[in-house]
């Protein structure tokens, strides 16, 4: 496994979501291959998993962090740091934020396939 992917399973664990759920698999391919669809973070997520996501996810596999580092940060500092708050509350209030992210998602992925219809169309209309 790379570091990127292991940043995506990393938020899965956390949210107990499933990455891009109902958003069509040829957008996300695209999005994510162009660095235009992210895996939204709860604004709630602890900074350190937060941090630890986002550097997995860094364009520059070489600014990525080792799973050494990883193991290191996750043994010393983040797991004995994990707030207070009950786990399951938290996740379940990221859970809520992502549906309505995956929503957004959703919606603009919709108005561009109208436009592109409308476009279609449009061409079609000129061409006659």
């Amino acid at each position: 496994m790379n570091i990127f992917s292991y940043g995506i399973v990393l938020w899965e664990l956390l949210t107990g979501e499933t990455p891009y759920k109902g958003i069509n698999d040829m957008a996300i391919a695209y999005g994510v291959a162009m660095n235009k669809l992210n895996l939204h973070i709860p604004s709630s997520c602890p900074e350190d998993w937060r941090s630890l996501m986002k550097e997995c996810w860094q364009l520059d596999c070489h600014h990525r962090p080792t799973f050494k580092s990883i193991i290191d940060r996750l043994v010393q500092d983040m797991v004995a740091n994990f707030p207070d708050e009950s786990f399951h509350l938290m996740q379940e209030k990221w859970q809520e934020e992502i549906r309505d992210r995956l929503e957004e998602i959703r919606v603009k992925e919709q108005e561009q396939h109208n436009l592109e219809v409308d476009l279609v169309e449009t061409q079609r209309e000129q061409n006659m």
